[in-house]
């Protein structure tokens, strides 16, 4: 188990310092894949050693979703919290504070949930596709499954 954890922190730890810190978007596959190959080798491998048993492989499973999850959630707080936006605004002692709607840019997440293809812009209608359907589905279920509440 040990070596699981260390291999899949490691994978964490390529895709922030090689991928994540470059990039604006929060959520990317190649982390959740590589996620999923560890678990398949490692899973094939404690077959080879006669070791595998399904108490360790649900463990194997839940934690990869929780690596996944916190990462992904990390990045979302850190690169995407508005309202640590707003703080460091208000914080700037060496000028004065600008009006937030300036760097808090709606128009630019709207574009960009469009952009991922999880709403459709039409006149003045937001509308919700199944892939942004089964997105607002999956984070219901994470809210639901680490028992947290949403803010915001």
């Amino acid at each position: 188990m040990l070596s699981f954890n260390i291999i899949a922190i490691l994978a964490i730890f390529i895709e922030f310092i090689f991928f994540a810190k470059r990039s604006d978007r929060v959520f990317s596959y190649r982390l959740p894949i590589s996620i999923i190959a560890i678990l398949i080798l490692h899973i094939i491998y404690e077959k080879k050693e006669d070791s595998l048993n399904l108490d360790t492989t649900l463990l194997y499973f839940v934690l990869s979703f929780s690596y996944l999850f916190g990462f992904f959630n990390s990045l979302a707080f850190i690169k995407r919290s508005i309202t640590f936006s707003i703080l460091l605004n208000r914080n700037n002692v060496n000028y004065k504070s600008i009006d937030e709607s300036i760097f808090i840019d709606l128009d630019l997440r709207i574009k960009e949930m469009e952009d991922n293809n999880w709403i459709l812009c039409t006149n003045s209608n937001i509308i919700l596709t199944n892939k942004g359907r089964f997105i607002l589905k999956l984070y219901i279920f994470f809210l639901k499954f680490f028992r947290v509440k949403a803010i915001g």
